[in-house]
């Protein structure tokens, strides 16, 4: 697997770090990563991304509207563009 994701988060820490004098400790990191199982103990980037629709309720007619969430897994790198390793 690329390194793009310690390579991001270094380069925030330190961008970070240095518009935030005042602070200590300063730590940057990328969230959109997952735990997964498959062949093995993996992780995986990925985007969390809203579905939103409208549906009749059958007892009333009414409409509502509804918001679903679900994570969009990447099966290449979403900054190099590598293949990313099954998991």
């Amino acid at each position: 697997m690329c390194q793009c994701r310690q390579d991001i988060e270094q380069k925030l820490t330190e961008h970070y770090a240095a518009k935030l004098p005042h602070s200590r400790e300063v730590d940057a990191k990328l969230t959109g990563y997952a735990i997964t199982l498959g062949t093995g103990l993996g992780i995986k980037p990925y985007m969390a991304a809203e579905i939103r629709h409208t549906v009749t309720i059958k007892k009333t007619g009414a409409d509502k509207r509804k918001t679903e969430k679900v994570n969009m897994y990447f099966s290449h790198c979403p900054f190099c563009g590598e293949k990313l390793e099954k998991s």
